[in-house]
């Protein structure tokens, strides 16, 4: 494993690490559906949403509210050793996690859903989308 495959398996928390952050900090669980954790703040504001099954959970059934607006949102999705994890840019806290790339992707888009719910729940702007991502082709360096 090289070092930036290290620094990257360092950087990308497995749900139980990701949980324990936020709860060490102060969040609170607010909701639950399916694989999906909702956060509140008692003095931070915004919402931490966090999908992903912990080791040994199994997934139960249920929908978010869909996106009535037609927004799309770039997401990030980063490959660690044991699983796939994916980021929102524009939705700060709103974070997924799969066994597969599509597990992950299909996880985001229901955290998408009930993370933009929770801000109209709580009367908060929901940020519009605008950040882009592109793939750039580099030729490798001669040697």
């Amino acid at each position: 494993m090289t070092p930036i495959d290290e620094r990257r398996q360092r950087a990308t928390p497995k749900v139980r690490d990701a949980i324990r952050l936020v709860e060490r900090d102060g969040w609170r669980l607010v909701r639950v559906r399916g694989s999906h954790r909702q956060y509140r703040h008692p003095n931070k504001p915004g919402t931490v949403t966090i999908a992903g099954k912990s080791m040994g959970e199994r997934r139960e059934a249920g929908r978010g509210e869909g996106v009535r607006n037609g927004m799309r949102y770039t997401i990030v999705i980063e490959r660690s050793p044991t699983n796939y994890a994916a980021y929102v840019p524009d939705l700060p806290g709103c974070v997924a996690t799969g066994a597969t790339r599509e597990d992950a992707v299909r996880e985001i888009g229901e955290a998408i859903r009930l993370h933009i719910a929770s801000l109209r729940e709580h009367g908060e702007a929901v940020p519009e989308p605008h950040c882009t991502a592109t793939v750039v082709d580099v030729a490798a360096a001669a040697g």
